[in-house]
């Protein structure tokens, strides 16, 4: 989905099964949201408020880490980000991100 700040948030679950482990690994995208801007004449770039972006441990597409299975994410008018994630067995739970770049 499109942001308040007219970038792309993507949403991957982790995998699951043993790619539970996918959610902390900072080279891995799944169990993560990624925030990319496909305003550009490449294929996308890399908004460079990412918090990853200067950290080469880390791909830089990566916006929030440790999420089992986003599912469902929405923008309040302050832009505020709420996503829904999906338990694996039997814990349900609801993030919230602040998106500090909102134009």
């Amino acid at each position: 989905m499109f942001g308040p700040d007219n970038y792309l948030y993507v949403f991957l679950g982790d995998g699951g099964g043993n790619g539970a482990r996918s959610a902390q690994d900072p080279k891995s995208l799944l169990g993560k949201i990624l925030r990319i801007d496909i305003n550009t004449l490449e294929r996308y770039s890399i908004p460079p408020t990412n918090p990853f972006v200067t950290n080469s441990s880390y791909r830089p597409e990566i916006y929030a880490l440790g999420l089992r299975n986003p599912w469902r994410g929405s923008f309040n008018d302050k832009g505020e980000l709420w996503v829904g994630d999906v338990g694996d067995q039997k814990i349900e739970e609801v993030n919230f991100i602040k998106v500090l770049d909102v134009v």
